[in-house]
């Protein structure tokens, strides 16, 4: 092998290393333009994910009244069922004695 096609089989070579670097370059640009579009794909769910945790609070604030009210619902049921059950009883004992 002479000079020139040492030269000529050098140079075939740094085309073929520059181009290995340019596809590169721009896997590497398509990566900085998806990971730039993720980044604002998290903000834009981080906003709303903000929004959603501040109205399930908001919800909760509301509903423990609600659950409140309930509660004294279901004492009020259970009594009358006690009251009911007791005013059974005595009737049918009534009607037992004489």
């Amino acid at each position: 092998m002479d000079n020139n096609d040492f030269i000529t089989w050098l140079g075939d070579r740094l085309d073929k290393i520059e181009g290995k670097l340019d596809e590169g370059r721009d896997r590497l640009s398509s990566v900085d333009v998806t990971l730039a579009k993720q980044a604002s794909d998290l903000e834009y769910h981080i906003k709303r994910t903000d929004l959603l945790e501040a109205q399930v609070s908001r919800v909760a604030d509301e509903v423990t009244p609600i659950k409140e009210h309930v509660q004294k619902f279901r004492g009020i049921v259970w009594f009358l069922v006690a009251l009911a059950g007791v005013g059974s009883a005595l009737a049918t004992l009534k009607g037992l004695i004489p």
